[in-house]
């Protein structure tokens, strides 16, 4: 590290719903700093990433999006039946390589529906990442059938 890098200790996965707004207010008020990161996937609706953007800009805070596409990937295009896996397997894969192992991740995005929540929750296990009772915007966790 340099002398004017700033070390991330800590990275919260975001995408707007009131929800998810909510319990960012109390993440924010309980990590020192943490750096706020949203996916623009073509698995949302480009709505929500503005409603990220929005929700964020009211609170002065800054964020990253990174551009991100699951379905190059052959893997989540491959099984229905384990497409959330695979997804967030690598966004949490892609946030691990460039703030390391030591970074915590703080994933808001959770789905509702069972069987997508059980790849969620291995994913995340998989790769260190406190998963959050938020809602989630992807399409594709939302027509998944429990």
């Amino acid at each position: 590290m340099t002398e004017d890098s700033v070390e991330i200790k800590t990275i919260i996965v975001y995408s707007y719903s009131p929800v998810n707004y909510s319990i960012l207010l109390s993440l924010i008020n309980k990590h020192k700093n943490p750096l706020i990161v949203s996916f623009d996937s073509p698995f949302y609706k480009r709505d929500v990433l503005a409603k990220t953007i929005e929700s964020l800009r009211k609170l002065r805070i800054d964020h990253v999006i990174f551009e991100i596409n699951e379905r190059a990937n052959p893997f989540v295009n491959f099984s229905a039946e384990l497409k959330c896996y695979y997804c967030k397997s690598i966004r949490y894969s892609l946030l691990r390589k460039i703030f390391g192992k030591q970074a915590k991740i703080i994933d808001l995005e959770f789905p509702s529906r069972e069987k997508a929540a059980s790849q969620v929750i291995k994913a995340a296990i998989e790769n260190n990442v406190d998963l959050k009772r938020g809602d989630t915007s992807c399409l594709e966790a939302m027509v998944l059938t429990t």
